[in-house]
């Protein structure tokens, strides 16, 4: 199926390692935020007001894991997933819109004098 992507084994494949390690060996690190979203005031002071309420929980021991890949091959993809476990995957926005965005006020209001009239009505 389409979801596997040739990340699975098949029915040629003779290896006893996973198409999906094998990847591993020669993926390139995940991607930090864009330098311009991490120094932009707006989210650094929204994410300090808001550093009790947001973590990363992860289902297993991150230092372990860690621990385990000590030997893989390829050290700055490990390092970037370990980064990425501890403290969230970006998702490969570059956040061009993200500006637009905070502009932008939507009024949540009629401001129709027919429709306030309703409203007073109701």
């Amino acid at each position: 199926p389409k979801f596997r992507r040739g990340f699975v084994w098949d029915s040629e494949t003779s290896s006893s390692v996973s198409p999906s390690a094998l990847d591993t060996e020669s993926a390139r690190p995940l991607p930090l935020p864009p330098q311009h979203l991490l120094e932009n005031p707006i989210y650094c002071s929204t994410l300090e007001a808001l550093k009790n309420s947001i973590w990363v929980e992860t289902p297993f021991n991150v230092d372990r894991f860690e621990h385990l890949l000590w030997e893989h091959p390829n050290k700055p993809f490990v390092i970037s997933v370990m980064r990425s476990l501890r403290e969230g995957f970006w998702p490969f926005d570059e956040g061009e819109n993200w500006l637009s965005d905070e502009d932008d006020q939507l009024d949540n209001y009629s401001t129709e004098e027919e429709d306030l009239e309703a409203i007073r009505i109701f």
